[in-house]
C-alpha cells in the first residue's frame, strides 16, 4: 500500500517533468526557425541595398552620358555591377524558394 501512495505522489511531477520537456522542446525549434528567418532577411537587406546601389549608380552613369553626350565608359561599368548585384539577389530568391520547397 505504501509503495501505491508513494507512486500516486510522484505521478504529478513526473507529468509535469514531461509537459515542460516537450514545451521546451518545440520552444527551441520555433528559436532555431525564428533566428534562420533572421538570417535570411539580414541577408535579402543586405542584397537588396547592394542592388539599389548598384541601380542608382546605373541612373547616375546613364545622366551623366546624357549630359555629356557621350558614355565615357562609365555605363558599362554601371552595368557590371547591376548585372552582379541582380545575379547575387536573384540566386539568393532562388535558394530561399529551394529551402521552403524542401519543408515540405
Amino acid at each position: 500500500m505504501e509503495t501505491l501512495t508513494f507512486i500516486a505522489n510522484l505521478l504529478p511531477a513526473i507529468i509535469t517533468t514531461a509537459i515542460a520537456y516537450y514545451l521546451q522542446r518545440s520552444q527551441k525549434k520555433r528559436d532555431a526557425r525564428n533566428e534562420e528567418r533572421a538570417k535570411a532577411r539580414k541577408e535579402e537587406s543586405l542584397l537588396s541595398l547592394d542592388l539599389t546601389m548598384s541601380n542608382a549608380k546605373l541612373s547616375y552613369a546613364c545622366a551623366m552620358a546624357l549630359k555629356r553626350g557621350s558614355a565615357n565608359g562609365e555605363v558599362e561599368d554601371a552595368i557590371d555591377d547591376y548585372e552582379k548585384a541582380k545575379s547575387a539577389y536573384y540566386k539568393f530568391l532562388n535558394g530561399q524558394a529551394t529551402e521552403r520547397l524542401q519543408e515540405k
